[in-house]
């Protein structure tokens, strides 16, 4: 991401995020906090095997001040940025000697799944600009399993972006935009 696009976000009243690597949605997270922009993030993790699909979860996040941030939650990992920072050679030398954490390649795409996240973040939307937002969850997540809808609420972790970056604005740099 680079500091034009970032530039250019930083003008939004809210972020619609819907990024499938971890560097560019760390990013987002400390614009959230660093300008005070709401984001809703969304997202599709399946489960799979030999056989195929066999489960999964699909979730929306709203994340900004007094809102636990995605790394409290463990939806942006630095171990997974780094890995996706790799080379494709150097990734496949460090996951060799189990240096790195696999990542997910090729996952499927499957638009009545990425339609439902979308659908899910868009909740979040209308309770956040009608100012229906409690402090009771921060995350809708659909099981695909049970095809139950759950609300989670992750706690802040102290020393995190939510906290170091809250209104530092552009005076720090992003961990990972260009």
């Amino acid at each position: 991401m680079t500091k034009e696009v970032l530039h250019s976000l930083s003008n939004c009243d809210i972020i619609f995020s819907c990024l499938d690597r971890h560097g560019p949605r760390a990013v987002l997270n400390e614009l959230s906090y660093q300008r005070f922009i709401p984001v809703v993030d969304v997202g599709v993790g399946l489960t799979r095997n030999n056989d195929g699909m066999v489960g999964g979860s699909i979730r929306a996040t709203i994340i900004g001040p007094g809102l636990p941030c995605l790394v409290c939650q463990e939806l942006v990992r630095p171990e997974i940025i780094t890995a996706e920072n790799l080379s494709p050679e150097q990734y496949e030398s460090r996951r060799a000697e189990n240096y790195v954490t696999d990542l997910e390649v090729g996952a499927p795409s499957m638009i009545s799944y990425t339609t439902l996240a979308g659908s899910l973040g868009l909740i979040l939307f209308v309770d956040l600009i009608s100012r229906n937002i409690t402090d009771s969850f921060s995350t809708l997540l659909f099981d695909l399993g049970s095809k139950d809808t759950i609300k989670l609420r992750a706690a802040e972790k102290g020393d995190c972006v939510c906290h170091n970056r809250l209104g530092k604005g552009f005076d720090i740099p992003f961990s990972v935009a260009d």
